[in-house]
């Protein structure tokens, strides 16, 4: 193995899971995740040479994976505007575009932004909460969450409406938002 094939694996290694995980919880799909990763990898592994030595190396990826996952979610969105005519999924999709769109790869401290994020998702009411996370955390469908909780798919729907307007209030100073 060749000390270019090394230090892109050091890399490899360490920088994957956080990408990963921040890629995934923007295009909610482990798969989509894993497949704008690899072409960021790829990206980079072609581009190694001409880097320059002082780049910010986890900033140039995020921003990477950042783009990747804009591309993603207007690709989905139309996909899903056109598919399924969910007037509430487009505006998650279009909330989470906005969302990553002011994404500043230079914010030190991603673990802060996570712990602000958990709790102001540990203040929505109860029942609006339950619903977001069976949602984001589970990975439900509405009508599975509205069959799991015994309620309808509009209420499930006016849940996660509410609990995105609670949460664009109380992050509205991180602007970054990890959650969806």
């Amino acid at each position: 193995m060749t000390g270019e094939e090394k230090a892109f694996n050091r890399i490899f290694e360490e920088y994957y899971p956080r990408l990963l995980r921040f890629a995934g919880e923007y295009v909610g799909d482990v798969d989509e995740a894993e497949d704008i990763l690899q072409n960021v990898f790829l990206k980079l592994w072609q581009r190694m040479k001409s880097l320059q030595p002082d780049t910010n190396l986890y900033a140039y990826l995020l921003t990477m994976v950042k783009n990747g996952c804009m591309d993603f979610l207007k690709h989905r969105q139309v996909v899903e505007r056109f598919a399924t005519g969910q007037q509430t999924l487009e505006k998650e999709m279009q909330f989470n575009y906005h969302a990553i769109s002011q994404f500043d790869s230079g914010y030190p401290d991603i673990e802060t932004l996570e712990r602000m994020v958990e709790k102001a998702i540990s203040e929505l009411p109860e029942q609006c909460r339950r619903v977001f996370e069976l949602s984001r955390y589970d990975g439900l469908k509405y009508r599975e969450i509205a069959e799991k909780m015994e309620i309808s798919v509009k209420t499930v729907e006016s849940h996660i409406s509410n609990a995105l307007k609670i949460l664009r209030v109380a992050l509205k100073d991180a602007f970054f938002v990890l959650f969806i």
